[in-house]
């Protein structure tokens, strides 16, 4: 069985380099990505832009038939963890297929998207959060498939920035989180 999430966020980041605007992939095409094998039915991307383009954007996205719910193309951002996102979404083969948008607006944002990482994914060169900014944001979603994900990724990963883990962790207020992963991992 095909699900057309990866066709429907092909088409979206295509939107998005057209718009020359800066962004990541996160979410679990990230883990896919990072060689742990998975279904994912949604797509999270993570764009550094202007209020002014990213409303540009929503208008394309809805224009080329994605649902931009009106709350959304108005102003409005909703929030996750801190961090501002709008879900657009588009209907295909019988599903509602999401996409969800965060919005870089906090210094950890700023710092993960400095160390995004240039891969081969969907057959070009695309951006993607690093391994520790998906360990990170893995474990502020902190859902039973987040936390999965978090084992695969440190059992795969076994050279991840400690220093960076680390400080991030404690700022953000995971570090018992994290330090229960690495345990799990038998990484000390």
């Amino acid at each position: 069985m095909s699900f057309p999430i990866q066709e429907i966020l092909k088409e979206v980041l295509t939107h998005i380099e057209r718009a020359e605007i800066q962004h990541m992939i996160m979410g679990g095409f990230a883990v896919r990505s990072l060689g742990v094998p998975r279904p994912t039915y949604d797509a999270d991307l993570t764009l550094s832009v202007s209020e002014d383009d990213f409303a540009q954007l929503l208008r394309t996205l809805d224009r080329e038939g994605f649902i931009v719910p009106d709350e959304f193309l108005g102003g409005f951002r909703d929030s996750l963890q801190g961090m501002l996102k709008v879900k657009v979404q588009r209907f295909e083969e019988g599903h509602l297929w999401d996409i969800d948008l965060f919005l870089v607006t906090t210094s950890y944002q700023r710092a993960a998207f400095a160390r995004r990482q240039r891969v081969r994914f969907l057959g070009k060169d695309r951006w993607m959060i690093a391994p520790e900014d998906l360990v990170l944001h893995k474990l502020l979603a902190n859902r039973l498939k987040d936390l999965l994900d978090v084992d695969e990724i440190l059992k795969i990963h076994r050279s991840l920035d400690r220093v960076y883990l680390t400080e991030w962790a404690g700022r953000l207020g995971i570090a018992e989180r994290l330090s229960a992963a690495l345990e799990r991992a038998r990484i000390e």
